[in-house]
């Protein structure tokens, strides 16, 4: 209607015919809405007439205008009501609400280049771990507590190096969780015994807080060198993930891109790999495990000093 008084804002009998539906309206619901019916009628006869008697005043664009703010404004209300309504009503939806604005929100974390490490931390630790709601993000979007305890570190590590490498675990997992908000990195361990074959990182679970650096260092220095026969040349890590309540799997590939992982154990036992189908065990003089340790007074160091065991991934 008042794209219609716009548009013909010159022709008299347009105008006329528009003042009288408007008019008519007003009439029959005695002018209770938000449109303003009464108003437009009176614009249109105002202009109409002006254009008759060959002396037109021009179109009142103010309270046309005014008229126009107050319906969108209407409409929007009336929008958020009918959203509230609905959410209100249904648990799911507002939960699916939640999560989308929440993987928005850490999206634009990410994204924002000009924030260090340490505050990315801080922002996404305020998504997550501090809101009332947190245990039962923690249940229903295991991807996301995942993100979250990663974030809790970020906030506390003073390396930058090894900080700029939980941002890129980060956002690899964030990758998967904006994907598939329900995706349980957990699960895949149970899922490994009918899917031998299934991507090693969906199980392999940050939670070392040793340096990187240096624990990949020692291994290419001291452990892989003493498999005898292996050529492992220039080293490629990957990943690192504790895999068990003592276990911790240490992923990388060689120079021919051949996909190495090695565990480390306060006491050998059953890892993931240890199906026979996906991997295989590489022994070390004739036997399954390395064991690195110290003489006393040395105690157990995790990730340092215990059994190492490495499996090589089968060709597919």
């Amino acid at each position: 209607m008042i794209k219609m008084i716009r548009d013909y804002s010159d022709n008299a009998d347009v105008l006329e015919s528009l003042e009288s539906f408007a008019f008519a309206i007003a009439r029959g619901i005695e002018d209770k809405s938000a449109v303003g019916w009464d108003n437009l009628a009176g614009i249109c006869d105002q202009r109409y007439y002006s254009l008759r008697v060959g002396n037109p005043v021009p179109l009142d664009i103010q309270l046309l205008s005014s008229i126009e703010a107050k319906i969108l404004k209407y409409l929007e209300a009336d929008q958020e009501d009918k959203v509230r309504v609905e959410t209100v009503g249904n648990p799911a939806k507002q939960a699916e609400d939640d999560i989308k604005s929440l993987i928005k929100h850490i999206e634009e974390v990410l994204s924002d280049g000009e924030l260090s490490p340490d505050v990315i931390g801080s922002y996404i630790v305020g998504y997550t771990i501090i809101q009332d709601n947190y245990d039962d993000y923690q249940k229903k979007y295991p991807a996301l507590a995942a993100i979250a305890e990663l974030a809790a570190d970020l906030e506390t590590i003073k390396d930058e190096s090894f900080a700029t490498k939980i941002v890129g675990e980060i956002k690899d997992r964030f990758a998967v969780l904006k994907e598939n908000p329900s995706y349980d990195p957990n699960a895949a361990i149970a899922r490994r015994q009918t899917t031998p074959n299934a991507w090693i990182l969906d199980y392999l679970r940050y939670d070392i807080s040793s340096d990187l650096r240096f624990l990949e260092k020692l291994y290419e220095k001291v452990i892989l060198s003493q498999y005898a026969g292996i050529e492992f040349g220039q080293v490629k890590w990957i990943d690192h993930g504790k895999v068990g309540p003592d276990a911790f799997a240490h992923y990388f590939k060689d120079y021919r891109e051949g996909e190495y992982v090695l565990v480390f154990e306060d006491y050998p036992g059953t890892v993931p790999f240890d199906d026979g189908l996906s991997h295989e065990v590489l022994l070390i003089n004739g036997q399954r495990s390395l064991r690195f340790s110290f003489e006393v007074p040395f105690k157990y160091i995790e990730n340092v000093s215990g059994y190492f065991t490495l499996f090589k991934e089968k060709r597919r």
